[in-house]
Formats: structure tokens, sequence, C-alpha cells
């Protein structure tokens, strides 16, 4: 009786263990893939203010593509100068906001990372029944939902976001 306690006591050590494991593992993903959705915002931004700095002096190319980028992701903190620079800037962000429905690949990117952090952060898709979270209501409002599109699975993704990333964040910054 003894030695079968013992065998049972390590073998319940053993399954303790890993699943300790398991637990850090996926703790260990989780933050990987909070990590590549803050990628994707920052390759955005760094997208979109290449892409205006061709039009606009660089103070107001970056202010536009954080203005921009703020409205894509639904971030909700929006400070005094920001929202002084969105009422006196109204029609030129509608402009740059619809021409976005052309850019593919922003919309594919972006469209993932709202998924992916739904997925990660429920509170943050919450909704009424039957109808989608806020933030993909808003980029469907803004045509850059990208139509049955889906969270790609957790190592497809962060390669994505990697090239992504790779692609539109200048090293020298």
């Amino acid at each position: 009786m003894g030695t079968a306690t013992f065998i049972i006591a390590g073998i319940l050590t053993a399954v303790l263990i890993v699943l300790l494991f398991v637990r850090q593992a996926q703790k260990t993903r989780r933050r990987k893939l909070l990590f590549a959705i803050d990628r994707v915002k920052a390759a955005t931004l760094g997208r979109l203010r290449h892409q205006y700095q061709k039009e606009f002096d660089d103070y107001f190319a970056r202010q536009l593509a954080g203005t921009i980028a703020t409205e894509i992701f639904s971030e909700e903190d929006v400070g005094k100068t920001e929202a002084v620079f969105r009422k006196h800037n109204a029609t030129l962000i509608e402009s740059k906001l619809q021409q976005l429905q052309f850019d593919v690949e922003l919309r594919k990117m972006v469209s993932q990372a709202v998924l992916v952090e739904n997925r990660l952060k429920p509170s943050r898709a919450t909704a009424p029944e039957g109808q989608p979270p806020a933030n993909v209501r808003r980029l469907e409002e803004l045509c850059l939902m990208v139509p049955g599109n889906a969270a790609p699975p957790p190592d497809q993704f962060l390669a994505k976001v990697k090239e992504y990333y790779d692609q539109n964040v200048d090293p020298a910054l």
C-alpha cells in the first residue's frame, strides 16, 4: 500500500509539473501575441506617416498618421492636442480614411490584429447579441475590415506581423 501511494503521488506531481509548464507557455504565447498587436499598430502608424510625408511636412504627417491610426484601432484615449487636430482637419481625415480602403495589406493586418486582440481580450469583444464587437464594427464602417477574415493561427499571425513590421517601420527610429 505504501509503494502504491508513493507511485500515485509521483504521477500526480508529474502531472502538476506538466500543467504548470503548459500554463507558463500559454502566458508566454499571450504576451507574444499582445506584443505583436502593438507591433501592427506601430507598423500601421509608420506606414501612414511614410505615405503622408510625401504630401505634408513631417510634423503634420505625424499628427495625421497618429490620428488616423487612433481612429482605425478604436483607441479611446485621445489627448487634447489630437482632439483639436481632429476638429480642424475632419474633412482631410475622412478623406484619408476612405483612401485606406484600397490598401489591401493594411486592411488585412489591421483586421487580423483586431480579431486576435478580441480573442485575447474578451472585454474588448463584448457586444450586444448578434452584433460584432465595437472595434470590428468600426473597421466595417470604415470599409477596412476584410470580409470573412478570421483570426489566424498564432504562429502564422506572428510571422505575418514580423514581415509587416519590418516593411513599415524605419529601423533608424
